[in-house]
């Protein structure tokens, strides 16, 4: 089975599987409910640490029932054979039938006056709007929390998930490149939208270790006021997310993290194409603009770290790019290419030596 689910099978799932795991969930919740009840959402593009914040959040609040997409996933019928087969194209496969289970688990949720949590990338703030509007005509205060994290050490860290998954079961949970650039770009709208719209009883930043950067509550504002605050909302979030606000530690972690994630993607021998372009990015333009923070007013050192992480990169995209060009030749005369398996590139060879930094 692949491709969307059917409304009846959608539903049938969601009673039979999906609601028995998610009233687990609300089992578990401890602490009482609050009054009136809550509904938090926390966002940010994925890679940001959405799950540690889900974290800390549970542990202010114990009484939270958490409902996230991903965890969703593998109700799909063919999830098993997708991680098996595809597991780069799992996420596209099984993103209809998670996104209609977390709005009929959050209905379900609702119905039972359980204080929330729902996990969001903030892509789009129509459809968490809906979710929301629902919410409060219930009676529910609603919470947004949004992780402050540069966009480039979140790709990098999708690049990081995917290749510890592979090394810990053999396949990996890739996030589409433009899925995670876009989500980037529109989480500012998002929050500012919500805001200004007065969905949002309270708005805060946090960084990724969990520290508290901005923290506004907008219980009783108007129209008018709101929309003043959403851009002060939306800038402090957005500003929070800047390279500059890494420090120098930071920025040198991320340059070696990104040097043993060119040497995994190595030996894995990948040749996706979205996989490739995002470690090719990661070893170039993001690694430029870290290595700024990391050695500023040494522009030797920025220029020998950028250079060793954009060969590296180069050799492991040059292969299976030339093996493309080969395979197209080799069609284009009649003749038949070499079969190369589920991955190909070169093999690693002088990784896990001392670190960039």
């Amino acid at each position: 089975m692949s491709g969307e689910l059917s409304d009846e099978q959608l539903r049938s799932i969601f009673t039979e599987d999906v609601r028995p795991y998610v009233e687990s969930q609300r089992l578990l919740a401890t602490g009482g409910r609050s009054w009136p009840p809550v509904l938090v959402y926390t966002g940010g593009q994925p890679g940001a640490g959405k799950s540690r914040a889900n974290e800390r959040v549970s542990q202010l609040r114990p009484s939270l029932v958490p409902v996230v997409g991903d965890d969703l996933r593998r109700f799909h019928p063919d999830y098993a054979r997708l991680m098996r087969e595809d597991p780069l194209g799992m996420p596209a496969a099984t993103a209809q039938a998670s996104g209609q289970w977390i709005g009929m688990a959050a209905e379900y949720l609702r119905e039972q006056r359980a204080d929330v949590l729902i996990e969001a990338t903030l892509r789009s703030p129509a459809a968490m709007a809906s979710t929301i509007a629902a919410f409060r005509e219930a009676g529910y205060v609603v919470e947004l929390r949004a992780v402050a994290v540069p966009g480039e050490v979140s790709r990098l860290s999708t690049v990081e998930r995917y290749t510890g998954q592979v090394a810990a079961s053999g396949a990996g949970r890739w996030t589409p490149a433009a899925s995670h650039d876009e989500a980037f770009e529109q989480a500012p709208r998002t929050v500012e939208e919500l805001v200004a719209a007065g969905a949002v009883d309270r708005f805060v930043v946090e960084d990724r270790a969990g520290a508290i950067l901005t923290d506004m509550s907008f219980f009783g504002f108007r129209d008018d006021v709101l929309r003043g605050v959403a851009r002060e909302a939306a800038e402090a979030f957005d500003q929070a997310r800047g390279v500059d606000k890494m420090s120098t530690a930071q920025a040198r972690e991320w340059l070696d993290l990104a040097q043993m994630q060119v040497g995994r993607l190595a030996a894995l021998r990948v040749r996706d194409a979205d996989l490739l372009h995002t470690i090719e990015r990661v070893a170039t333009v993001d690694a430029a603009a870290v290595a700024g923070t990391a050695f500023p007013g040494d522009a030797d050192r920025r220029r020998a770290v950028t250079e060793k992480l954009t060969d590296a990169a180069a050799r492991v995209v040059r292969a299976p790019r030339q093996i493309e060009r080969r395979r197209a030749s080799d069609s284009a005369y009649g003749g038949s290419a070499p079969s190369t398996g589920p991955f190909m590139g070169p093999q690693s060879a002088g990784w896990g030596g001392p670190g960039l930094s």
